[in-house]
């Protein structure tokens, strides 16, 4: 037997079924706003992470906790290992300055081949070499020292300081200008303060080394001025930076400078007057200047007269002898 309900209580029931499919319980809801809230954070990149503030503070924490442990067992090294170490740190910085010291003392104050070649190739200034070997010599007063050649042209100035520079018992410390090389005096004290800088230098990493030689050549009345402050810095970097250093200052045989004047302007420089040259003295420099450039003085005779009558010994000196020579024994 078959059970047929009505249509009205067929819609009905159906109308609850859909209703009851439609709307989710309370229970349900909440899952969905959960998962809803979820997703959308995944979305966004806005998800909170409750458990990060406490990660950074035990970040911290550690990191002072590992922080107080190293200084806990630096300070509880045994006093006797510091010590210890302190002095053979002493020790081995007293050991290399002892050898840089004796490396240097090796090459100190010994001028004898300086004495030998200025004998040998500076003509008629017995007086002037005696006069700058024996300030080489002399026991320092203060940590520089200045010597200043005066005289007339082709005496010997710049023969001599070249000497110098060449035989100087710490070659590596030599320093040369040709004060006519720079047109103006800006471009001159440019150039001084170069070596200033470089002394700076060596001062500072510990590479000093003996005495150090500053050699100012061609300088005119002109250049008195710039040349008192080049002074008063040489006087303040070397006491400062207790550098010894031995300055020449060469003039020109055109200053005309009298040594009086020079001691008024520089009082503690040792001024030496080169002597003025005789017909003699013009006689050996050009047997020197032919033997120097291969050629037979015996058989030359003729040849080095004629060379003496083209030169005013007075005026020039010995500087035109060897262009001379060269122009007549190729004639």
């Amino acid at each position: 037997m078959r059970f047929r309900a009505n249509d009205s209580d067929s819609m009905e029931c159906v109308k609850k079924s859909r209703a009851s499919r439609s709307r989710p319980t309370k229970t349900n809801r909440n899952q969905m706003r959960k998962l809803a809230s979820v997703d959308s954070g995944n979305i966004y990149g806005k998800e909170r992470d409750r458990t990060a503030p406490l990660s950074c503070i035990y970040v911290v924490f550690g990191a002072f906790i590992i922080l107080l442990i190293s200084c806990i067992i630096v300070t509880s090294i045994s006093t006797d290992v510091r010590q210890q170490f302190v002095e053979n740190y002493h020790e081995v910085v007293s050991q290399l300055s002892r050898e840089s010291i004796n490396r240097c003392v090796q090459n100190s104050q010994d001028f004898n081949a300086l004495d030998v070649e200025i004998r040998k190739n500076i003509v008629g200034q017995a007086y002037a070499y005696n006069e700058i070997v024996q300030w080489l010599r002399d026991a320092r007063i203060f940590s520089y020292r200045l010597i200043v050649f005066l005289g007339s042209t082709g005496v010997g100035k710049t023969l001599t300081a070249k000497l110098i520079i060449n035989n100087y018992p710490w070659r590596a410390n030599t320093f040369y200008i040709s004060w006519k090389d720079r047109q103006s005096q800006t471009a001159q004290y440019a150039v001084f303060q170069g070596i200033l800088f470089k002394l700076r230098q060596a001062s500072y990493s510990g590479s000093l080394c003996g005495n150090y030689l500053i050699v100012i050549d061609n300088l005119h009345t002109n250049d008195i001025s710039v040349l008192v402050k080049i002074i008063a810095r040489i006087r303040g970097m070397s006491e400062k930076h207790q550098i010894n250093l031995d300055i020449v200052l060469v003039f020109q045989g055109s200053a005309n400078l009298s040594h009086s004047l020079m001691e008024k302007t520089i009082p503690e420089a040792k001024v030496v007057e080169f002597s003025a040259l005789s017909r003699k003295h013009l006689n050996e420099c050009i047997q020197r200047e032919a033997s120097v450039i291969g050629l037979d003085v015996e058989k030359t005779k003729s040849l080095i007269d004629a060379v003496a009558k083209q030169i005013n010994v007075s005026q020039y000196g010995c500087k035109p002898v060897r262009p001379k020579l060269i122009l007549f024994s190729q004639l």
